[in-house]
């Protein structure tokens, strides 16, 4: 079974976790509004019941539909990974997430076994340690096509020793934010994150303030684990009214301007130029995409 590589032009703004073992998470994550359901065959399924997990993959498909981009965390480890993949290409899922990606050589393992599967599913990774962040640059370059690329920052904070309170993060951490989000923008692949924790269920205003910050740092979505973070993060990963009126200025502007042949102008007393004005457009295209689904 082959599926395209790649993925929709507009990144996914929510991606909702879930133990790929539990029917009744699934049965109510088609019902979420996330854009992309995550199945997950890691972390959240004990390991005696990681075999009945898989088994469990071609129904949950069936039952989610096309409600959501249907991805699946699979296992890191050796042992595990052929197997997690090829219950993948069988139950037909969009695409396959890699945790615990450290170097080059877990992405070349990851092709040399999807080749022998013949299948080609969207792909996103997790780093999830500072010596993989340290080579994410080495990383990017070794993964061909790929959907996306996230921080595993509590694996992080733990390595580091690092825990704040609040909304606040260690500068370790937020440069370790930075450090990803620039290389994945280097690279031409989506980079999906949050200010703070995912863990966050008490207080969603304070999740969607991550969010929102995590936005103007440029990263385009990020990973939940209950239903309720989706329209939280849905909000959040999206132009605001601000955002727009600023754009339609701007795009507005840029026309009348062009026709004087001026190549920078103001708005609002601030200096356009071109750098400015395809950050309008892309906002406009944005929202545009979404409002077209």
């Amino acid at each position: 079974m082959t599926i395209a590589t790649g993925g929709p032009a507009v990144p996914p703004r929510s991606s909702l976790f879930l133990p790929a073992h539990v029917r009744r998470f699934v049965a109510s994550a088609a019902a979420s509004g996330a854009d992309a359901v995550v199945l997950d065959l890691e972390d959240s399924v004990p390991a005696g019941q990681k075999g009945a997990a898989r088994a469990q993959l071609a129904d949950a498909v069936k039952v989610l539909g096309a409600s959501a981009e249907l991805v699946v965390r699979i296992n890191a480890e050796p042992s595990l990974i052929e197997g997690d993949l090829a219950a993948c290409a069988q139950g037909g899922a969009d695409g396959i997430l890699l945790p615990k990606v450290a170097g080059p050589g877990e992405m070349d393992t990851l092709h040399r076994v999807l080749g022998r599967l013949g299948y080609a599913p969207r792909i996103g990774i997790l780093v999830e340690s500072c010596a993989g962040l340290m080579r994410i640059r080495e990383i990017l370059d070794a993964s061909g096509p790929l959907r996306s690329v996230a921080l595993g920052v509590e694996d992080l904070r733990h390595e580091l020793e690092v825990y704040a309170p609040g909304d606040e993060d260690s500068p370790a951490v937020l440069w370790a934010h930075g450090t990803l989000v620039v290389a994945a923008t280097a690279a031409g692949v989506t980079p999906l994150g949050i200010l703070g924790s995912i863990g966050e269920l008490s207080d969603l205003d304070r999740l969607e303030r991550g969010a929102r910050a995590a936005w103007r740092m440029g990263y385009r979505g990020a990973y939940c684990i209950h239903p309720k973070q989706v329209p939280r993060l849905n909000a959040a990963y999206a132009p605001d009214e601000n955002d727009l009126r600023w754009a339609d200025a701007v795009i507005g502007a840029a026309k009348d301007k062009a026709d004087a042949g001026l190549g920078a102008f103001t708005v609002n007393g601030q200096m356009v130029d071109a750098p400015l004005l395809e950050r309008a457009l892309r906002i406009r295209r944005a929202h545009e995409a979404r409002s077209r689904e």
